[in-house]
């Protein structure tokens, strides 16, 4: 598998209040093509107590070749588990919002509230230990068990 990147970014603040920031990331695989995410961001402080920020990024995960392979995989955690390559994975795509409010009071203290949300496609996700074995409160009624 080939694999080429490449990653840039820009901070420009613009005045002591305003900072915008920009980046873009491409990537290629030589099985699954080629991605171009971008990511924008901006901080505004009208004043030296209060900070607003946000951003709006892309991100772009192609499956590596265990998860996409005709092949399988055994692997120990505190149980097996076996993973079996799925041929027909599409790349995992995402696109990420983040909205905040940083506040601060005195001089070394701060309050901040932060909304973010992350919409995915074709999430690509390993095996779930605990849905195979149970919940841990499940775990230790069985250990209690003769």
């Amino acid at each position: 598998r080939k694999v080429y990147a490449g990653y840039a970014e820009v901070d420009a603040p613009v005045t002591s209040w305003l900072g915008p920031n920009a980046a873009m990331r491409f990537d290629h695989y030589d099985d699954y093509g080629s991605s171009t995410t971008p990511k924008l961001g901006i901080t505004l402080k009208p004043m030296s107590q209060l900070l607003v920020r946000g951003t709006y990024q892309e991100a772009f995960r192609a499956p590596g070749p265990a998860e996409s392979g005709n092949s399988a995989s055994f692997g120990f955690t505190n149980i097996g588990i076996l993973t079996i390559g799925n041929p027909d994975l599409q790349p995992e795509e995402a696109k990420a919002y983040t909205l905040g409010v940083v506040y601060e009071p005195l001089e070394g203290t701060s309050v901040s509230v932060d909304y973010y949300r992350i919409d995915r496609e074709n999430e690509i996700v390993a095996a779930d230990q605990a849905l195979v074995v149970g919940e841990p409160d499940d775990l230790r009624d069985v250990e209690r068990q003769p």
